[in-house]
């Protein structure tokens, strides 16, 4: 047991930094919008339920420490169990933010835990203390559904994962960065389990946060904002890195979408890109990147791989993509160390452009 002055002392020097931290980053989400609307606000929800968090969780350790008011002490504690699966479940919503579904789910999850705490504090005999009571002498009393909140924090978890797994081999960066945040997340969570290390999982939830909008902020100048493909730029410097070893790349150029956006509108058009890119992806993804270098124009770039298995793998987009209404026209060339790289990425081109005539002959119409 403490004195008040030094528990608040001992307070303020787990808390300054990640508080800070959290402050400059919701200041900056303010300042610099560089996302998406809806990413942002995932951005915002996140940082504050964080900060909340961080509050309710160091007035907690405040009446522990002190063994302060055990009303004060539950309400707080009352408050960590909502803002903990608020933060964690904006943060996966983030990870989630082209899925819709999924975000609903998370919400949902949330709601849930909302509303499963709220009872617990109702005072009603069969309600109060299902989840968690605290006692007048201080006493930590778990009820039946006390495992319900963490239960929620590993489904988020294993969503996480889950989600960096499947970009292992379309974003790599975010991928690993998912994994480690869960992998940090849960051992500091672990840690919480110990009233002395209450503020752990709060502070660590800060921290990656901040890491998380900086690594996006990274990624969004070597990505394509619309379809989250590497750009024109990260094709070449990818390329350079391994001008030592054999390459094969296919050209790629997404048919008629000026008509799509001029006939339909360019929700139309952005609906054509996106479907032929997630047809790339399923084609390609195992054996090399898919790269957006224009508005329809791709790249896809293969690093010593066989180029009958590349061959084979563009046949595959070809029909897989034939059973759509949009028509993608590709070219391949092989690259050996000691040619020139940019005439290798000219030969394939030409023979895209071979291969979208021939398209405009079958179809017998206008392809642009």
């Amino acid at each position: 047991m403490l004195e008040p002055s030094e528990a608040i002392k001992l307070i303020i020097q787990s808390i300054y930094i990640p508080g800070i931290c959290g402050l400059v980053l919701f200041i900056f989400t303010i300042i610099d919008k560089t996302f998406p609307e809806k990413t942002i606000r995932k951005f915002y929800a996140a940082i504050i339920c964080a900060i909340l968090l961080l509050v309710t969780d160091s007035l907690y350790t405040y009446f522990l420490e002190i063994r302060g008011n055990a009303f004060l002490r539950e309400l707080s504690n009352t408050g960590s169990y909502i803002f903990k699966i608020c933060t964690i479940g904006y943060v996966v919503a983030i990870t989630q933010r082209n899925n819709e579904k999924m975000v609903r789910f998370i919400y949902s999850l949330m709601i849930v835990n909302f509303v499963l705490v709220i009872l617990n504090q109702l005072p009603i005999e069969h309600l109060r203390g299902m989840v968690v009571e605290i006692k007048p002498d201080h006493s930590y009393h778990a009820g039946p559904l006390y495992q319900i909140p963490f239960f929620i924090c590993y489904i988020y978890m294993a969503i996480m994962i889950f989600s960096g797994i499947k970009q292992l081999h379309t974003n790599l960066g975010e991928a690993i960065l998912c994994i480690l945040i869960c992998i940090i997340c849960a051992i500091a969570n672990f840690l919480g389990y110990q009233p002395k290390f209450k503020l752990i999982l709060p502070c660590t939830i800060i921290m990656c946060i901040c890491f998380y909008f900086l690594s996006m902020n990274v990624q969004m100048y070597r990505r394509d904002t619309l379809t989250n493909l590497l750009n024109r730029r990260s094709f070449f410097m990818d390329a350079k890195r391994h001008y030592h070893q054999n390459l094969s790349i296919i050209s790629m150029d997404l048919n008629d979408l000026k008509k799509y956006n001029d006939t339909e509108g360019h929700n139309a058009g952005d609906q054509a890109i996106v479907t032929c890119v997630k047809y790339m992806q399923d084609a390609f993804k195992k054996l090399g990147k898919v790269y957006r270098i224009g508005g329809d124009e791709f790249m896809a770039l293969f690093i010593e791989k066989d180029s009958a298995k590349v061959l084979q793998a563009q046949e595959q987009f070809k029909q897989e993509l034939s059973m759509t209404k949009y028509k993608v026209a590709c070219g391949f060339a092989e690259y050996k160390p000691g040619d020139d790289f940019e005439h290798t990425v000219s030969l394939s081109d030409e023979a895209m452009y071979k291969n979208k005539a021939k398209i405009k002959e079958l179809t017998g119409g206008t392809i642009r």
